[in-house]
């Protein structure tokens, strides 16, 4: 019962922190649009006083409303996309697609710690059973911890293999210096359980591994 509330209340929190962030994008993109569509009421009142209007102004501060337009439809799916992946306990999800989706939620925090992911394909595609919402939870808190110690470059290389019946995501260009076991196992102690998956510390590589099983707990 502790590991399900515990893995609850990391839910939770991982909800509220996703949502809070896009809510912050969004604000951000409403800002540049009521910024430009200001400069263009006050070009349109400046030729009504008979100044002529500059038409490429114009232009230019109207297509980055459309910019900001497009940046907006596109984090309303992403928000849409992250609601709805509760509505299933479990199915077979592509891997590398929900941990290339969880960076895009993650992108404006890995950005404001100047930190870059970079997901490399797998040769094949690599399914896996089980929960969406517990899954993309998981790989946002190693993606967090990555963010928070990452080694000097800033770049974090993700990998995803087959192990069996098992994968691993790889997570390369960590700093050495930390106590990154405790740290991520602390978290992540109530979800890893529930999806049976365990964390390897690769000491002296700069890199950790999610492993995980490829079917659920029965």
């Amino acid at each position: 019962m502790h590991n399900d509330n515990f893995a609850e209340n990391e839910g939770l929190k991982f909800f509220g922190k996703m949502n809070a962030s896009i809510s912050h994008e969004i604000r951000n993109a409403l800002a540049v649009i009521n910024e430009n569509a200001g400069l263009i009421k006050d070009l349109i009142m400046m030729s009504d006083k008979g100044h002529p209007i500059d038409l490429v102004r114009v232009g230019g501060r109207v297509e980055k409303v459309l910019e900001q337009v497009k940046r907006t439809d596109m984090i309303v799916d992403n928000m849409n996309r992250f609601a709805h992946s509760i509505d299933d306990a479990f199915s077979k999800i592509n891997a590398y697609d929900y941990v290339e989706f969880v960076i895009r939620l993650t992108d404006r925090l890995a950005t404001m710690k100047g930190v870059e992911f970079r997901l490399e394909n797998p040769p094949e595609p690599v399914e896996i059973a089980t929960s969406p919402f517990l899954f993309e939870n998981l790989i946002y808190l190693c993606l967090d911890q990555a963010m928070q110690h990452p080694d000097e470059g800033k770049t974090v290389t993700i990998s995803i293999n087959k192990k069996d019946d098992r994968i691993h995501f790889e997570f390369m260009g960590i700093a050495q210096d930390i106590n990154l076991e405790n740290n991520l196992l602390t978290v992540s102690e109530g979800i890893l359980k529930k999806l049976g998956a365990n964390v390897i510390i690769k000491d002296g590589s700069g890199s950790f591994i999610l492993d995980i099983q490829r079917e659920p707990l029965t």
